[in-house]
């Protein structure tokens, strides 16, 4: 079987239609590629079918074969910038879950709770604010790529 996409007998049609090298699809995008490989498969007719099993060792096999893998290959072209728009819709969903929570704790949570903080809370009470409060602290978990500058004066004080 010839390695070269150009048939040995070439006609105007053939070689118009899979004017094809190894150096254009090793050099063209994923969709020049897929694009090319539809061309050369469009030149599979009724006709031509025989001339191309002898001048290439074509089946029926083969050309279903062939059209299925390019099936493939034309679906997996868009799959890295598919993935690319989840990943990044995902992290503005989270941006904004996160923008939402804070929204809920600080403007609306907050505020209920310094009803416990009032003289003439129960100790019961005071120690729920006290405990709410704990947990409101956020806790660095080093887990940012991020570098934090240092404090003014160096020190790494600590806190909210």
């Amino acid at each position: 079987m010839p390695t070269s996409l150009q048939p040995r007998e070439k006609t105007p049609e053939s070689t118009a239609a899979a004017d094809t090298s190894f150096s254009k699809l090793e050099d063209g995008s994923e969709q020049t590629i897929a694009n090319a490989c539809a061309a050369i498969l469009a030149l599979i007719t009724p006709e031509n079918r025989p001339t191309l099993a002898t001048t290439y060792g074509l089946t029926p096999a083969l050309e279903e074969t062939a059209q299925d893998l390019l099936d493939e290959y034309a679906a997996r072209i868009g799959a890295p910038r598919d993935a690319r728009i989840a990943y990044r819709t995902a992290g503005q969903q989270i941006t904004e879950a996160i923008a939402e929570a804070r929204t809920i704790l600080s403007k609306r949570l907050d505020p209920l709770m310094r009803q416990y903080t009032l003289p003439t809370a129960p100790p019961a009470q005071r120690q729920y604010q006290a405990t709410y409060t704990a947990a409101r602290i956020i806790m660095d978990l080093k887990g940012t790529r991020r570098k934090k500058k240092p404090a003014a004066g160096g020190t790494n004080g600590g806190g909210i």
